[in-house]
């Protein structure tokens, strides 16, 4: 699991005289603190630095940028959400149902996630994406229906958090936005006609689990019917 330097460094001399001691940990939480209460529109190394009680000049003591900011926030946020791997002892369709459980708890504590875009964060994204396309591929599944699995898991987990949440309260019109631009033509009404379907029906997080576990089966059938003395997930 990533973990957030914690580094200090002696910054600012308050008039007090003794000098103020910051690390990224905390500046990271700060920033975190804007996005989730006030939206992305709102996050800005001034925001920060105010947040902290303290001058702008000290946060580019600890980073580069303002992406360089985000790129810590997804880092910390996304460590606990693990691609599905074949090499592990675990049964391939359950390593994609508890990715899909691990992001949406992601995205309910922290629902203006998606509209966060420094380089490190979009390539994250896209090795997670594309570690577990081909995950998928070589456990038999078509691209297309792999691709359009892992689409709709996303959506799903995303849309319930924002429901959750209280029908997108706190959630920015930027993230909104962010978020719909990666959406293809129909999957929003697909993942919201599932959503009104039985398959969520229950507690929060059980509704979530047995929504997933529903897509899977009937989108990837054969994540559910290894063959004999063969390990889920695993390439024959």
């Amino acid at each position: 699991m990533n973990t957030i330097e914690t580094e200090r460094n002696p910054i600012e001399k308050p008039r007090g005289g003794k000098a103020r001691l910051f690390d990224r940990a905390e500046i990271v939480s700060a920033a975190l603190s804007i996005l989730d209460e006030e939206g992305h529109e709102a996050l800005s190394l001034r925001a920060i630095a105010r947040k902290l009680g303290t001058g702008p000049a000290t946060i580019y003591n600890y980073f580069k940028s303002l992406m360089d900011v985000e790129d810590a926030i997804v880092s910390h946020l996304m460590s606990s959400v693990r691609a599905p791997e074949p090499t592990r002892n675990v049964p391939l369709r359950e390593q994609l149902v508890d990715m899909a459980v691990s992001y949406h708890k992601v995205v309910l504590q922290h629902p203006n996630l998606e509209s966060v875009s420094g380089p490190t964060a979009e390539r994250s994204r896209v090795l997670l994406i594309n570690s577990t396309l081909r995950t998928l591929v070589d456990a038999g599944v078509s691209i297309e229906v792999a691709a359009l699995c892992v689409s709709l898991l996303r959506g799903f987990a995303y849309n319930q958090a924002i429901a959750l949440r209280g029908s997108e309260k706190g959630l920015s019109v930027k993230a909104r936005r962010a978020w719909v631009k990666t959406m293809a033509p129909g999957e929003i009404d697909m993942i919201v006609a599932l959503r009104q379907s039985d398959m969520f029906k229950g507690s929060q997080q059980e509704a979530f689990r047995k929504g997933v576990e529903t897509t899977i089966d009937r989108m990837m059938p054969e994540l559910s019917k290894p063959e004999p003395g063969a390990r889920k997930g695993q390439k024959q």
